[in-house]
């Protein structure tokens, strides 16, 4: 995951950390529409084209349990990222 999309999801979240948005989540106080505007742009930065409607669609389709578990894993990558991350590698070299 990149800072880009990162700054979309917390954009997306009214300013909310991605911190304080993982913490909603892991205490089960996320909302769907958190769950979704979560998971668009990491399902954009794969290189697909979907909106917000079609990612609540592929949520319901899937199961709500399993839409919150994916955007689990999408913050803890995003609180996780190293410098293997392809967004990273760029901003690692701005900063040195």
């Amino acid at each position: 995951m990149t800072i880009d999309a990162i700054i979309r999801i917390e954009q997306s979240l009214g300013g909310l950390s991605i911190v304080h948005i993982a913490q909603k989540l892991s205490e089960g106080k996320a909302t769907v529409t958190d769950v979704i505007k979560v998971l668009t742009p990491a399902i954009k930065g794969g290189g697909n084209d979907v909106d917000e409607k079609k990612v609540a669609q592929m949520i319901w389709d899937a199961n709500l349990v399993n839409g919150m578990r994916c955007a689990g894993e999408v913050l803890s990558k995003a609180l996780n990222s190293g410098l293997e991350d392809e967004g990273n590698e760029i901003a690692e070299e701005k900063l040195t």
